[in-house]
């Protein structure tokens, strides 16, 4: 069945579709392009993409002379450019979007047919709907590049990683956190300018895929302390300890999160309904043994995972950082704060919890690289998470 035909397209607008692809001399620049980039379209996912380039290179010395020969070769590119512009335009199934602003401009299929209708040069809309961003193009040209020596997981690695890579919007100044390889990267014009190691999420509570944007700093946070800590141990030694356990922690009860709450004595608890899931609410003050450090960098996101920095050192000696409850913890806050503040001086806050809005709005992607290029050759990591199968 033709293209035209499988989405309900008049027969008219059929004939039309041989002279996108193919002119009096054979195959359009676009038609190139095209072939070109199906020979290696498997790695990013369309696996059909070679062997169509295969059949198209075979049609494409009679378009020029015969009508039928053109209609074939038009009518295959046309489906080949929408199957694979298709596949290209798919978000992954656990990319969360914090901000729709760093959200992936994404095209349906029935968008595709309809600019590649209408648009007046089809290797401009190209560029414009296959192309994404500098992170992807550097890896999908190293795998090009070496596809001839890459082992099924490598290429499942790449594959995985691309579709990945393409929920990044281009943009030019950005936070990257890489859970693979346990890495913050800080991007400037669209190139790595400074890294550092991070603490990421256990095999249990994983640290997700993250769309956002940073809009402020938090200075001397507090600790929400996670519920799940709260029922197994801090609540218990709480009950057992009761307030000098409390002071030596630096921990507070309180009746709602918010800078504002009540401070709620422990002796007036109802223990027995305290130990239940969400029945107690403890914090813990800014200090040197604060979990959250100096800086808490918040993102809008509804799973409540945030960058923050932490007196627990010893963890960045790891080869394997995989620790934290979901949330990641950075090797150098501090320098991650200048970078943030993007040449002005870091303000000194001393007052707890204190939001300080940020020069400029940064986005931050966390996402999951087994395959990157980010700073030079292609590269593989073991895939910990076990996300690329």
């Amino acid at each position: 069945m033709s293209v035209s035909g499988s989405l309900g397209v008049q027969p008219a607008h059929a004939q039309q579709a041989q002279y996108r692809w193919v002119d009096q001399s054979g195959a359009t620049l676009a038609a190139t392009r095209l072939i070109e980039r199906l020979d290696h379209a498997d790695l990013e996912g369309f696996a059909e993409g070679p062997a169509l380039a295969r059949q198209a290179r075979g049609l494409a010395m009679a378009a020029s002379s015969s009508p039928i020969s053109a209609r074939n070769f038009s009518e295959l590119l046309d489906r080949a450019y929408l199957d694979l512009a298709e596949i290209l335009h798919q978000a992954p199934a656990d990319l969360h979007v914090g901000d729709r602003i760093q959200s992936p401009l994404f095209y349906s299929r029935n968008d595709h047919w309809q600019m590649l209708q209408h648009w007046p040069d089809a290797a401009a809309l190209m560029d414009r709907t296959l192309a994404f961003n500098p992170m992807y193009d550097r890896v999908l040209a190293q795998a090009i590049g070496t596809k001839e020596l890459l082992s099924a997981d490598q290429r499942r690695a790449i594959t995985a990683s691309l579709a990945r890579l393409r929920a990044i919007p281009a943009r030019n100044r950005f936070a990257l956190v890489d859970i693979a390889t346990q890495r913050l990267w800080m991007f400037e014009n669209g190139r790595p300018v400074d890294s550092m190691k991070v603490v990421v999420g256990n095999l249990e509570q994983k640290t997700p895929l993250i769309s956002s944007t940073i809009y402020y700093a938090t200075h001397q946070p507090y600790w929400h302390v996670p519920d799940h800590l709260v029922q197994r141990t801090i609540g218990p030694n709480i009950r057992r300890q009761g307030a000098s356990y409390m002071r030596r922690q630096g921990y507070e009860i309180v009746d709602r999160w918010a800078n504002d709450a009540q401070v709620i004595d422990p002796t007036t608890i109802d223990w027995n309904a305290a130990l239940r899931p969400g029945g107690l609410k403890v914090r813990q003050l800014p200090g040197p043994a604060n979990s959250m450090g100096d800086f808490k960098f918040n993102f809008p996101n509804e799973l409540g995972i945030y960058l923050h920095d932490t007196p627990a050192r010893e963890h960045f000696a790891k080869d394997s950082r995989l620790i934290s409850n979901g949330c990641v913890r950075l090797e150098d806050a501090d320098r991650f704060a200048r970078w943030l503040y993007a040449g002005q001086a870091v303000p000194q806050i001393d007052t707890t919890e204190t939001h300080d809005q940020l020069p400029a709005a940064t986005p931050v992607f966390l996402t999951y690289l087994t395959a990157q290029a980010v700073d030079g050759d292609l590269t593989f990591v073991s895939d910990v998470y076990g996300l690329d199968s």
